[in-house]
């Protein structure tokens, strides 16, 4: 059983990562449980999504959907689902929480999986407690995602896990910004991934945590890639806010994450107040030589070799919410890998990767994507080589990118 972390903020120069334990299993069951076999589909089929959940409920009071405001009421319910989604809500949904409710979707051995998914804004309120995890995937997990604003805010309390990722990243919480506000409590918890193991993502890299004055709103569930807040202490008399360390005393953290793996406190560090700032360490440079090439992991750990030739991309095919992207195919190698983003300059916090193993496809239909939307798209080759009795995925460069926009 994994731990979680729980983020305290404080009004004074110090932040505080608390770790809880006993985070319920992603693949766990209410007793006597039966898992359903669809997604409770409210952009689609309200009442049978609505049926679907009131079949697992947990207490006399029916959950509620109100299709005019497009307000989700859980009322208490222990929703789990073979199928890949758990509930899909549609633009500008609601969910209001009362009573103690968890959605636990399935797995997905060919693309992703998520608890909850909103595709545009989501708000979630109330004064009832949700949990929300993903099953496993084959590229991206996520507990719970908004393709726009995903907000949380009064007395909600929200835990949010994504599950196991085998070939991209897992997410808690994912959306184009994410705002935490008021009372609410939030655990956001990646799962195991083969890239990054992420608590709260935002595309836009917007994560607004705010709060009255005094103490501020906790966020439970950091784990993995954090990305910094900005300082909202206010700074001693004739000094300015200089950076995070992990010590009173400690170096200011460079860049704008910092791996939460543990017990941790961050503190502000002001200009001009007593620090012991050392030179952050040099590297260690990992590198691997194949058919006489030397070849530097970059910074996501990834080979990319010159020598290998790049895949040309063909044509698109727009579709709703979606596209379908052709290349050339490229000889003697394991697969492709294509990535999409809403920044020509693919961005971490702008861009996916999807993976797809083989070399007998040229096509991948990437969904779920928001309606009338440019995304800038390209691909790349990949080959599983052995390297020292070890297997090893060596990347082409990418392909030039070209943009495609969706349909509504």
């Amino acid at each position: 059983m994994k731990p979680k972390k729980k983020l305290r903020w404080l009004w004074g120069t110090l932040l505080t990562f608390v770790m809880l334990m006993g985070l319920l299993p992603a693949t766990a069951l209410a007793e006597g449980a039966t898992p359903a076999s669809s997604t409770a589909d409210f952009s689609t089929d309200p009442t049978a999504a609505l049926n679907l959940l009131n079949a697992a409920k947990t207490g006399a009071a029916d959950s509620t959907w109100d299709n005019k405001t497009k307000t989700l009421t859980l009322n208490g319910v222990y929703f789990t689902t073979s199928a890949d989604t758990g509930v899909k809500l549609p633009a500008d949904a609601t969910i209001v929480l009362r009573g103690e409710n968890t959605i636990i979707s399935g797995n997905s051995m060919s693309g992703d999986s998520y608890g909850i998914y909103a595709d545009g804004n989501l708000a979630i309120s109330g004064t009832g407690k949700l949990t929300a995890n993903s099953g496993e995937a084959y590229e991206y997990g996520y507990g719970i995602e908004a393709t726009g604003k995903l907000s949380i805010s009064g007395n909600a309390d929200v835990t949010a896990k994504g599950g196991t990722a085998q070939t991209e990243n897992s997410y808690g919480l994912y959306g184009n910004n994410v705002t935490i506000s008021g009372t609410a409590q939030v655990t956001a918890i990646g799962g195991a991934a083969h890239k990054d193991s992420v608590g709260i993502s935002a595309d836009d890299g917007t994560v607004d945590i705010s709060g009255g004055t005094g103490t501020m709103t906790k966020v439970t569930g950091v784990s993995g890639t954090y990305l910094l807040p900005a300082n909202r202490f206010t700074a001693p008399a004739g000094k300015k806010f200089k950076g995070w360390a992990t010590s009173a005393n400690g170096t200011v953290i460079s860049g704008t994450t910092i791996g939460i793996s543990a017990n941790t406190t961050l503190y502000a560090i002001w200009e001009g107040s007593p620090q012991n700032i050392q030179p952050t360490p040099a590297p260690v440079v990992d590198t691997i030589t194949y058919n006489g090439e030397v070849i530097t992991a970059d910074a996501d750990g990834e080979y990319v070799s010159k020598k290998a030739k790049k895949p040309t991309i063909l044509k698109f095919n727009k579709g709703k919410k979606s596209f379908k992207i052709t290349w050339k195919k490229v000889k003697n190698v394991s697969g492709y890998q294509v990535q999409y983003a809403t920044s020509k300059k693919f961005t971490k916090q702008t861009s996916k990767k999807v993976t797809y193993n083989g070399n007998k496809k040229f096509t991948k239909t990437v969904k779920k994507l928001k309606g009338g939307k440019k995304y800038y798209v390209r691909v790349r080759t990949c080959k599983n080589v052995k390297i020292n009795g070890k297997t090893v995925k060596i990347y082409s460069s990418w392909s030039s990118a070209k943009a495609v926009t969706t349909k509504k």
